[in-house]
């Protein structure tokens, strides 16, 4: 009898166990393949990896209803097997529902504890918008209904056919470690390693109007309202990510924790701050800004130093801009050997970084030991000892770029020393005033223990103790005199830069002004804005080491193709949206969401 009774105790056991185990399901890998034709629809294929926990046997895609735009031709595929059109829920069949505000897709099939591998196949009538000077794709391919996240995303959006072109644009949007890329052949390749539940991904892409003449106009010039859109958005996603920063030092600063505290103690240790802020900081008589625009680098120092000296920390454009350096000392040229006839079809494959011995030697002296080792890592490592190397290399060696700029910034930190940008007995006083602040932010947790909620005003105690500690790093007199006149110059090269403004640059600086134009996050429209006020014959004479060859089509330096093959080669290292491509922006949310989806 005891023998049977736990026999039914462990069958209703596992039977309960079974009953109330929790059951789940992610996405662990998602492949996105869309098309976009020339009739402006986009034909889809995704391919969604689900890591069930528990049982399933039915899974959905919704796609919302929007107007002018449709989801239709729906299929299935699971291991290379189409699934069946069928009522009712029959493994490897599928249905299509359609309601008010959507159309449901599901599918029907049998899993436990283990990963599948669906294709869903669709398209997107209607999609693209033709403009009087563009055409514009906006897309959601990951919408906000989504309830789960997603991990290693990766979308190719392609065109119907090789379409490579100095025309096509493109900008991200979505989490900020989200990446694109613009391929050789006019394809975009956007890579996020995830994306969180109720998050998106979309992408905005223009090519141009003329490749969909099928595609009725809307008659509206939309190109510059668009970029002007996407750079306010880029420049509140570099504020967010820089926020995002802040915002994690100080919650590490308050969780920590400690035994207990008292008011007395937070006022002390606040005293203290103060103490060492006044105590080690330099105060020197205030500079004014420059009467007239700083229009030149106020400083010869190499331009790679430039945010050391400005913000005590690198920004990581310093490698993008050292490449522009090398080449305004004439170590190294570009040369454009494209001798396409088609412009949409020029290839990145026929431009050139090539490097100059000759000069090399003369400037070996001059050249710094980063300089050096940037251009063993491209010409050694890179072109494997050769003296050229074409763009799409760089644009293949991505993985290459993450060893060397650890490498890199080690040794621009090492010979930033010489200049003394920073008095180090201030160094010394913020290192020391980290120690009261430190300790009021212990005692933050064992001071709401004992005192409860109201104790948390003293949080603005350790607040105020970092806040003094930041402020107490001063340079030193020679570069305090001189910063407002680098504030001047970037103001004015930014100005400059801008499309119609009245602000002219000196010509005979032209090459300089690119490298630091670069330095202070200028894009690829800065930069052919730049380029546009120069005459055919001003680029021979300031831009000598961009070099168009006999045998190339071209008769005259073109500021768009420049800007072009400037992109292609910094875009590689570099992360801005819109500009020269690359990281997501923050913002957006206003293309055609492709829904959700969830399983069962």
């Amino acid at each position: 009898m005891r023998h049977l009774f736990l026999a039914i105790l462990l069958t209703v056991y596992s039977a309960a166990n079974e009953l109330f185990a929790k059951k789940s399901f992610t996405i662990d890998s998602l492949e996105i393949t869309a098309t976009v034709m020339s009739d402006g629809n986009l034909q889809v294929i995704e391919k969604r990896t689900y890591r069930f926990k528990g049982g399933f046997s039915y899974a959905y895609r919704s796609f919302p209803k929007n107007q002018g735009v449709e989801f239709g031709g729906f299929e299935i595929f699971e291991d290379g097997e189409a699934y069946r059109l069928e009522e009712g829920e029959k493994p490897s069949t599928f249905v299509i529902e359609d309601k008010e505000k959507e159309t449901l897709v599901g599918w029907s099939f049998t899993a436990k504890n283990e990963s599948r591998t669906f294709e869903i196949r669709y398209q997107v009538a209607n999609l693209v918008k033709r403009h009087e000077d563009i055409a514009e794709l906006y897309f959601q391919f990951i919408g906000k209904e989504w309830k789960v996240s997603q991990s290693n995303v990766t979308v190719i959006l392609q065109l119907f056919e090789d379409m490579a072109s100095d025309e096509i644009y493109h900008w991200l949007h979505g989490p900020g470690h989200a990446f694109s890329t613009l391929l050789e052949d006019g394809s975009i390749k956007i890579v996020a390693p995830k994306v969180p539940r109720r998050s998106f991904l979309e992408i905005r892409a223009l090519y141009p109007e003329s490749w969909f003449d099928g595609v009725p106009s809307t008659g509206m010039a939309m190109l510059d309202s668009i970029k002007t859109e996407e750079a306010v958005l880029a420049e509140k996603a570099n504020q967010k990510r820089l926020d995002a920063i802040q915002k994690e030092k100080e919650k590490e600063a308050q969780k920590q924790v400690a035994n207990w505290l008292t008011p007395l103690i937070f006022f002390i240790l606040l005293m203290w701050s103060v103490q060492i802020h006044f105590k080690y900081r330099k105060r020197y008589p205030k500079v004014s800004a420059p009467s007239k625009p700083q229009m030149n680098p106020p400083s010869d120092f190499h331009p790679a130093f430039y945010s050391l000296m400005r913000y005590n920390t690198q920004m990581y454009r310093e490698i993008q801009s050292n490449l522009l350096y090398l080449a305004h000392l004439g170590a190294i040229k570009m040369e454009d050997r494209d001798e396409s006839e088609n412009p949409k079809k020029r290839s990145n494959k026929k431009v050139f970084w090539v490097l100059e011995k000759s000069r090399m030697r003369a400037l070996e002296s001059k050249l710094s030991t980063f300089d050096k080792k940037f251009i063993e890592f491209i010409f050694g490592t890179l072109a494997k000892g050769k003296d050229e190397i074409s763009i799409y290399q760089f644009q293949k060696a991505n993985s290459k770029w993450t060893k060397f700029q650890s490498e890199y910034y080690k040794l621009l930190r090492d010979e930033a020393k010489v200049f003394q940008f920073w008095d180090e007995e201030s160094k010394k006083g913020t290192n020391l005033g980290i120690i009261p602040g430190l300790l009021s932010s212990l005692m933050i947790v064992p001071a709401v223990y004992y005192f409860g909620p109201t104790a948390l005003f003293l949080l603005v105690l350790p607040f105020i103790a970092f806040i003094l500690c930041a402020t107490t790093t001063s340079r030193t007199k020679q570069w305090h005199d001189e910063l407002p006149y680098w504030v001047s110059y970037s103001k004015s090269l930014k100005l400059a830069a801008k499309k119609g403004a009245d602000l002219s640059l000196d010509k005979e600086n032209i090459s300089i002004h690119l490298v630091y134009a670069i330095l202070f996050g200028l894009g690829k429209n800065n930069i052919e804005n730049i380029l546009g006020r120069m005459s055919a014959n001003d680029f021979a004479a300031y831009l000598p080491w961009y070099v168009i060859l006999i045998s190339n089509n071209q008769t005259n330096p073109n500021p768009s193709a420049i800007a072009s093959q400037m992109s292609q080669s910094l875009g590689t290292v570099m992360s801005s949206s819109g500009g020269f491509g690359g990281g997501a922006s923050f913002g957006g949310g206003g293309g055609v969401s492709a829904g959700g989806g969830g399983a069962r």
